[in-house]
């Protein structure tokens, strides 16, 4: 159909189209196109008829394609020919705060519009929103795309960005305490000391112990075990924990935090098993709350690795 006339090979060629028709898609073969565009006609009261080429898309554009060196149809060649990035946000459901993860950025005028990113900072039974932010080059924001998605697993991680343990094996949390900071005077003459905050310093620390299983040993100690692939994690496991780097340390109960490992690392190696299977048990601090501020102040941002597709 073009302009409004049915030029299909059938009984009502060259007729004029009725105004309910539904048109689902559209093919187009033998020959050579030069540009093709469809219009909103119901939107337009007047100019319906023109024969200059569109180039720009407008609000009663449907397709626009061009036809060199492509078949788009859509328009995001000209939304991406205004913007400078785009911002991968994250919003829990029922707050307010969306905290960008991630950024693309255009590099010699292109922008890479399609990526998977998968987001290891995730809670357990938690409904999040992810939202694509388009950013114009003049600052403003775009239409976003957003959806929402429910989080759910089992066990337990620690995890940055880029890498994530699962700790669930013989996982424990000893001994966690909140750290308080005050000086307790005791002034001659009084029955009860005096007890003074000199800060708003409040935090939990705790003591976190687990035995990591290679992907190729089984899932029991009792079972197969890998005895190479286990000497190898345990390494790899103990080198990632002192690289001084803020992670996060989540279990199937909720908990979430956000901590530094500090002190000495220790592994128990099981010697029934030819000490191949080892615990490791490491203390940490907690070092914020999940928010824009903290994560930046971490560096916990920008960190995640994107795969491109074409």
């Amino acid at each position: 159909m073009f302009f409004l006339y049915d030029f299909f090979q059938d009984s009502n060629a060259i007729n004029f189209t009725s105004n309910d028709l539904s048109i689902n898609g559209i093919q187009i073969s033998n020959g050579i196109y030069e540009h093709m565009n469809l219009l909103n006609v119901l939107n337009i009261s007047e100019n319906l008829f023109d024969t200059t080429t569109p180039t720009i898309w407008n609000d009663n554009t449907l397709l626009n394609c061009n036809f060199i060196n492509n078949i788009n149809g859509g328009s995001i060649s000209d939304i991406i020919a205004n913007v400078s990035k785009i911002e991968i946000q994250r919003q829990e459901v029922g707050t307010t705060e969306w905290i960008t993860l991630q950024t693309i950025y255009k590099v010699d005028d292109e922008l890479q519009a399609s990526f998977t990113m998968y987001d290891t900072y995730n809670k357990n039974n938690t409904l999040y929103e992810y939202r694509i932010l388009p950013i114009a080059i003049d600052g403003t924001n775009g239409a976003s795309i957003s959806k929402q998605v429910l989080s759910q697993f089992c066990g337990a991680y620690i995890c940055d960005a880029n890498n994530i343990y699962n700790i669930t094996d013989e996982y424990t949390l000893d001994s966690i305490s909140t750290v308080q900071k005050s000086v307790v005077y005791e002034p001659y003459g009084r029955k009860y000391p005096i007890v003074a905050y000199n800060a708003t310093t409040q935090y939990r620390q705790g003591q976190t112990s687990a035995i990591l299983l290679a992907p190729t040993s089984k899932s029991t100690i009792n079972s197969y075990i890998d005895k190479f692939a286990q000497v190898n994690l345990v390494s790899e496991f103990n080198s990632w924990l002192s690289n001084r780097r803020a992670k996060i340390i989540k279990d199937f109960n909720g908990n979430f935090r956000i901590v530094t490992i500090h002190s000495n690392i220790s592994n128990d190696y099981y010697k029934v098993l030819g000490n191949a299977i080892a615990s490791t048990t490491f203390n940490w601090v907690e070092m914020g709350e999940f928010t824009q501020e903290y994560l930046d102040q971490l560096g916990m941002t920008e960190q995640f690795e994107l795969e491109f597709s074409e």
